[in-house]
């Protein structure tokens, strides 16, 4: 609404466009409101055989554009991903190139952080240095189209188990956003962002379906290594938190926070420079989503500032807002006492939970407090739509309506390219929102909270490995 009404506004340049950019997203969303709160049935059926839909719409939509180019149908290709609002030509799992391209500079003795590193690679690197630890493999860039291809096929499976751990809005949800541009963007350019939607999936599955300590043991390997390249996955490490009613299960938090700490000691020259790297990636342009792009909007500025701005105050200020209505919201479903033989449905939405925050936690920490994203980080929101779904199945009108928000959210941050104030905010209101959800209900699982039992439970118990 500030930016409707343009009175900070000094570039001349921008006067005449931004309120314009701002009015739509302002009838969008205004619209959202009034149709959502106006609704008073929230019941759907979706068949079950549309999560294997959203599937083959992943592997159609991601290959077929590399297909078709390297097949020498450069101009259909194109055609597709500008439909799609991916963007350009389809290179084909560009991110993936450039990731192995980096392995290669150690080989030549050559420091990948470097300027020097354009000698051996794309460019010089702002992974974490246990990247590295992959050189003595022999991986390079002619692997990057098999890992590619592996790695939309492990996405299509991922949003078809998340399919079928949902139902009714959580459904269409996920079968509108199998073809949006910054899901097929995301497998397009087969970034290991990607991966964050796997151990999420993983972690869930496997503790699921086998009891004991050692499958969260398992699953926190995943998510240990992807912080060790990326950083900010370390921060799901909370959507480890049931494993506490698991006996001997801090042993597993405590294992990962002294590892971590570590680790980053160990590389805190290269943690910081990929820290500064990230945060100011969009170099002052106009190229992704976030909270930059937003605050130049509501600041009137023609040029994306890096830093921390009163617009940015503004627009962390509208995270937090965000991650204190999903606390409070989710705090009005009811825990109830343990149920040893289902330990994951002992407190309401816990698998859930550990799937949002992962999906959250690191939206919010690329595109939030980093201040910058591509596209693609919009579609790790997919791990928060069960959540999303069950919440609209809840008794509490106000939390139904507030979900079903969200997900029609989830929808506009994913397919929108075109509004980038529109599908920044979309983003961060959805990640925060969804943060403070699943924190408040992984938070019930710590051993002292009040009414969640009166006893500390043993979850070694087999658990029923279906969706509950």
């Amino acid at each position: 609404m500030l930016t409707v009404a343009a009175p900070l506004v000094a570039d001349e340049t921008t006067r005449g466009v931004y309120p314009s950019v701002a009015f739509a997203a302002l009838v969008v969303w205004l619209s959202l409101v009034v149709v959502i709160y106006s609704l008073r049935s929230f019941d759907v059926q979706v068949a079950p055989w549309t999560a294997w839909v959203a599937g083959g719409v992943t592997v159609a939509l991601s290959l077929g554009p590399i297909g078709l180019w390297y097949l020498g149908r450069d101009g259909l290709g194109y055609q597709i991903s500008q439909a799609l609002g991916v963007g350009g030509t389809p290179y084909g799992f560009g991110d993936m190139d450039v990731v192995l391209s980096w392995l290669d500079c150690p080989r030549q003795g050559i420091d990948p952080y470097a300027a020097e590193a354009s000698s051996c690679a794309v460019g010089p690197s702002n992974y974490g240095p246990a990247i590295f630890w992959l050189s003595p493999t022999g991986l390079d860039r002619a692997f990057a189209p098999l890992l590619g291809v592996i790695g939309v096929v492990l996405s299509a499976l991922a949003i078809v188990w998340l399919m079928r751990q949902t139902s009714g809005f959580g459904r269409i949800t996920l079968l509108l956003v199998s073809a949006s541009a910054a899901w097929i963007l995301l497998q397009e350019r087969a970034n290991l962002d990607a991966a964050i939607v796997w151990s999420a999936v993983f972690l869930v599955w496997l503790v699921r379906s086998r009891a004991g300590l050692w499958p969260w043991i398992v699953a926190a390997i995943p998510i240990w290594v992807l912080g060790t390249w990326k950083y900010y996955p370390f921060a799901m490490a909370l959507a480890l938190l049931p494993v506490l009613r698991v006996r001997h299960g801090w042993s597993v938090l405590v294992g990962f926070a002294v590892l971590t700490v570590g680790y980053l000691v160990w590389a805190r020259e290269y943690v910081m420079l990929s820290l500064a790297s990230n945060s100011s990636l969009s170099g002052g342009e106009f190229w992704g989503i976030g909270r930059d792009v937003a605050g130049a909007f509501i600041a009137g500025e023609a040029d994306v500032r890096t830093g921390w701005g009163w617009a940015d105050v503004l627009v962390g200020l509208i995270a937090i807002a965000a991650f204190a209505w999903g606390w409070t919201l989710v705090g009005r479903c009811k825990i109830r006492a343990s149920l040893p033989d289902r330990p994951l449905w002992s407190v309401p939405l816990t698998a859930e939970a550990m799937l949002a925050f992962g999906g959250a936690s690191a939206a919010v920490l690329a595109v939030g407090v980093s201040g910058f994203g591509y596209h693609y980080k919009a579609a790790l929101l997919i791990l928060g739509v069960p959540l999303l779904a069950r919440l609209t199945h809840r008794g509490d009108r106000a939390v139904r309506q507030a979900a079903l928000l969200m997900l029609v959210l989830v929808v506009i941050g994913m397919f929108v390219t075109t509004n980038l104030l529109l599908t920044s905010l979309a983003t961060i209101v959805v990640a925060g929102f969804l943060a403070g959800a699943s924190v408040r209900r992984l938070l019930a699982w710590w051993p002292w909270v009040p009414n969640v039992g009166s006893q500390r439970r043993d979850l070694s118990a087999t658990s029923t490995p279906t969706a509950g």
